[in-house]
């Protein structure tokens, strides 16, 4: 589509792209293929390769066998650079009034019910942002995007940073269609600003699940598809092993609680946990590390100040409040 975006300060209201010179791949009727070279036992691979007026898109779309779930990978090729262009994948959903929730950070944002009431308001001068903040649209989002109705929720994971929801066409759809924005060739806001063009190839995965209504069913899988497994193999098997087939470093209990962040303390070898809720309950919770705890502390966010906790073996039990972010160090026992 054609998207050129606004200067700094210059707008009361979101720009939205325009149908100038506006294309799309079922225009061209492209011809979708197995893999079976990427296929096998555990997913069957459909790619797709369509070259456009200022790129080649390539998709492959992976179907897991016995797993419920739908990766997409969209690449775009050799893009030359053309001057005000956006590009978004559209996934639409069969839904009539959905609602909309995606992952900002430590916690999730409904359209229509967490934003700020009215609009942003004044900025500086005369000028004013009249656009209420429940329209404001496309949103930055973390991991994950979500749209649920009576009847079922679709999650998709996502790779890009921003979002929308609602069809841009000249001729739009009612239900909802979520969009990743892949790229925007645009202006610096800055009047004697350069371009940011971007040629060349960029690479895109999403990952797609259907569930129960409610983001609450689909927010683990979005997360966990942006933080992919990586396999390790030893050539030599330790003959004297002991560890389980399957084990973590840390868990926490509970489906509203999030561990966010496992680090290095900054000031002594305490390892510092970071759990947040994402439900919006308080819980009582169970920490468990793989390594015998001595000792622990509750801290604030910044690792200090810290009120002793009790510990017992390898677990320890907190109480998470409704949308806290709390912030722990635990003193591995030697």
């Amino acid at each position: 589509m054609q998207s050129v975006g606004n200067g700094a300060g210059e707008f009361s209201e979101v720009q939205q792209p325009t149908m100038e010179g506006f294309d799309k791949l079922s225009n061209h009727s492209p011809q979708w293929f197995v893999d079976k070279q990427l296929s096998g036992p555990v997913r069957t691979v459909f790619t797709m390769e369509q070259k456009l007026g200022n790129c080649t898109v390539s998709q492959k779309l992976i179907v897991y066998n016995e797993l419920k779930r739908i990766d997409c990978e969209i690449s775009l090729l050799n893009w030359d650079g053309t001057k005000y262009r956006e590009f978004r994948m559209a996934l639409p959903i069969n839904m009539d009034k959905a609602g909309i929730a995606y992952e900002v950070p430590m916690g999730v944002s409904e359209v229509g019910i967490s934003e700020i009431a009215g609009s942003a308001g004044g900025g500086y001068g005369s000028l004013d942002y009249s656009q209420k903040c429940t329209e404001t649209r496309p949103r930055e989002v973390l991991n994950f995007i979500s749209a649920s109705d009576s009847h079922f929720g679709v999650t998709m994971s996502s790779s890009v940073a921003v979002c929308d929801w609602v069809d841009p066409t000249s001729n739009p759809v009612g239900n909802p269609v979520l969009q990743p924005i892949l790229l925007a060739s645009r202006k610096s806001c800055h009047w004697e600003g350069n371009w940011y063009l971007q040629p060349g190839d960029h690479h895109y995965s999403f990952s797609i699940l259907s569930h129960k209504s409610g983001w609450k069913n689909g927010y683990r899988f979005g997360i966990q598809a942006n933080n992919p497994l990586r396999a390790v193999v030893q050539d030599k098997p330790a003959l004297a092993g002991s560890l389980p087939g399957e084990k973590s470093f840390f868990s926490v209990t509970g489906d509203n609680t999030v561990i966010s962040a496992v680090k290095k303390c900054e000031d002594d070898n305490s390892v510092v946990t970071r759990i947040y809720d994402i439900g919006g309950k308080d819980s009582q919770v169970r920490f468990d590390s793989f390594f015998p705890l001595g000792s622990g502390e509750h801290t604030n966010i910044i690792e200090e100040q810290g009120k002793p906790i009790p510990v017992s073996g390898q677990s320890v039990n907190l109480q998470i409040g409704h949308q806290a972010i709390e912030t722990y160090k635990l003193f591995i026992k030697r």
